[in-house]
């Protein structure tokens, strides 16, 4: 089974894999997400397979309940945190890659595009990693965004028709 360096974590019921360069930050926002409620699947190297034409992600036995953080070293979770802190496996929902430094962006689509994932494409946010800025709180919000676009929703495109209504309207005489 291959596995995909990177975190991958339960957000609102939703697989998220965070991905990124080495240090940028992703066991310290997967344990930042943990404090707030979601669960750990796989810190560092989770093992992804097919599942009914989605991918799926597991954590290897070795790695099971462990993360590791720079400065700290390992850490077992289920030990510091409890059996709820921590999630056997997750489909992958939603792909966030940090980012250390933000390509040019569309400021109304934002970073969006799609990583191929045991044969499937699974959405994914880019994420720039910036000083004092919440990422837990950027997380859960991008898994929110994601939902509501699953069911059909888009701000962007609710934003555009705004502005084509207001573009419609009669102006003062």
């Amino acid at each position: 089974m291959p596995s995909l360096h990177g975190v991958l974590l339960r957000v609102e019921d939703c697989g998220v894999l965070v991905t990124g360069p080495s240090g940028i930050g992703k066991s310290e926002l997967a344990l930042a997400l943990v404090d707030r409620g979601h669960q750990l699947v796989a810190d560092d190297a989770p093992t992804i397979t097919a599942a009914d034409g989605a991918a799926q992600g597991h954590c290897p036995e070795v790695l099971r309940d462990l993360m590791e953080l720079r400065g700290l070293g390992v850490v077992n979770l289920r030990r510091t945190h409890g059996d709820g802190a921590l999630a056997d496996h997750t489909r992958i929902d939603l792909v966030i890659e940090l980012q250390h430094q933000a390509p040019a962006a569309d400021r109304i689509r934002g970073q969006r595009s799609s990583t191929a994932l045991a044969g499937a494409d699974v959405p994914t946010i880019g994420l720039p990693v910036t000083a004092g800025s919440s990422m837990a709180l950027l997380v859960e919000l991008a898994v929110r965004d994601h939902k509501l676009r699953r069911a059909g929703y888009q701000a962007d495109a609710d934003l555009r028709a705004r502005q084509a209504r207001a573009m419609e309207q009669p102006t003062c005489s």
